[in-house]
């Protein structure tokens, strides 16, 4: 297992509130202010679920990495049902 630290941004490269979950499990954490987790003892070939308020749900596998970089699109107006 690892510890992996990581940032979600939004394409404009602000920081994002998001859950990051290890996809098949209940383990997982939320970005900070400034968009930056933590995850120990992580499957080095897990995948893990980004999603949050505003943000299309995403899926990054982490292929040993201890470090991501995550960017995630906000959804359009029509997605969250603004109308």
């Amino acid at each position: 297992p690892i510890t992996l630290t990581g940032r979600v941004t939004n394409e404009s490269g602000e920081p994002v509130a998001a859950s990051i979950i290890i996809k098949g499990t209940k383990f997982g954490t939320f970005t900070n202010n400034e968009g930056y987790f933590e995850l120990k003892d992580v499957d080095e070939n897990a995948t893990l679920v980004i999603t949050g308020v505003g943000i299309e749900p995403v899926e990054v596998k982490v292929n040993k990495r201890t470090s991501l970089a995550i960017t995630v699109k906000i959804k359009s107006a029509e997605t969250q049902g603004v109308i």
